[in-house]
């Protein structure tokens, strides 16, 4: 048996106790990070994706007309939209309307 003075004991039991506190804290604000996070992304969908290529949404004047889903057909200008623009629009479209659907079923969720 080691004796160890008693000063020693109590200082290393303080700092055991300081290291589980950090930890928990450490864990705590990543959770409220995450939290954050998981709403941010779930407010993103708040705007239907029908209404995200026009204005106010996007610039006066950057589309010219729109499919009935939304989705613009002709630039400002009257010009049709290249290839890859459709396919770019087409992809913002459904990821807003994936984040739309999911946006809807968090606000069922937090009304009830």
């Amino acid at each position: 048996m080691k004796l160890v003075d008693p000063v020693d004991l109590i200082r290393a039991r303080e700092e055991k106790r300081a290291q589980v506190a950090g930890k928990a804290a450490k864990k705590a604000a990543s959770t409220e990070a995450e939290k954050l996070r998981k709403l941010e992304k779930v407010l993103k969908g708040k705007l239907p994706p029908g209404e995200m290529f026009q204005p106010p949404n996007v610039p006066e004047g950057a589309y010219g007309s729109w499919n009935e889903d939304g989705l613009p057909l002709t630039d400002g200008a009257g010009k049709e939209l290249s290839k890859n623009q459709v396919k770019k629009t087409v992809k913002e479209w459904t990821l807003q309307k994936k984040l739309h659907e999911e946006y809807m079923e968090w606000e069922r969720q937090n009304v009830e």
